[in-house]
Order: C-alpha cells, then sequence, then structure tokens
C-alpha cells in the first residue's frame, strides 16, 4: 500500500520539470482515507499549493532546487491554509510552509 496519494503536479521552475503533489495516507502515525476526499477538495487543495509554488513565493530558490515532491499534510483548515512538506524523492524533508488562500498573506518559508 502506498503512503502518498497523487492529486497533481505542480512546476518547479529551479528544476525546469514537473513535480508531484500528494496526500498522505499516513501521517503522524494516522492513516488517512485521501481516496474518498471530494475531488473538488482534492482540487482547491492543488490549487491553493500551485499558484504560490509556481511563483516561488512558497520556498526559496535553493530549497526548490532540492524539492522534487510536495505533501500536503493538511488541507484547508478554519486558518484558509494548507500545510506543505517539500521532498526530495527519497523523502527527505527540505522545507514547510504554509500555502494561503489568500495569496495577499502568503509568505516565503524561512
Amino acid at each position: 500500500m502506498s503512503t502518498k496519494h497523487l492529486i497533481g503536479e505542480v512546476f518547479n521552475k529551479a528544476l525546469n520539470k514537473k513535480i508531484p503533489v500528494y496526500l498522505p495516507t499516513i501521517w503522524n502515525d494516522i492513516k488517512r482515507l485521501p481516496e474518498v476526499v471530494d475531488p473538488a477538495v482534492k482540487a482547491a487543495a492543488l490549487t491553493t499549493v500551485k499558484i504560490p509554488f509556481e511563483n516561488g513565493k512558497l520556498f526559496k530558490l535553493e530549497d526548490m532546487q532540492q524539492i522534487d515532491e510536495l505533501l500536503i499534510t493538511s488541507q484547508t483548515d478554519p486558518n484558509n491554509h494548507c500545510s506543505v512538506q517539500g521532498r526530495t524523492i527519497s523523502g527527505v524533508s527540505i522545507k514547510a510552509n504554509h500555502a494561503q488562500q489568500d495569496q495577499t498573506k502568503q509568505q516565503l518559508a524561512n
């Protein structure tokens, strides 16, 4: 059983290629069932992450050079953001940040 559920792709301009975006099926020892999440919710989460990532407003360029995949660890919540992990293909976490639904509130990860 895979521990990740593919919901789409984003373009990583630092690597000049598309990379996958996943929802985890297991996160912090909690089993999740992303395959039963409404497709509209998955699409909204992907859009929330895609815009700031592709515009370079989610992670610094030097971090993006190491990021081969994104993992959305929480979907939109009362704070109107998605928690995102930028990881290598082998699963090493590079950086985490929150992708804001309101793009005027987006801040670059330190």
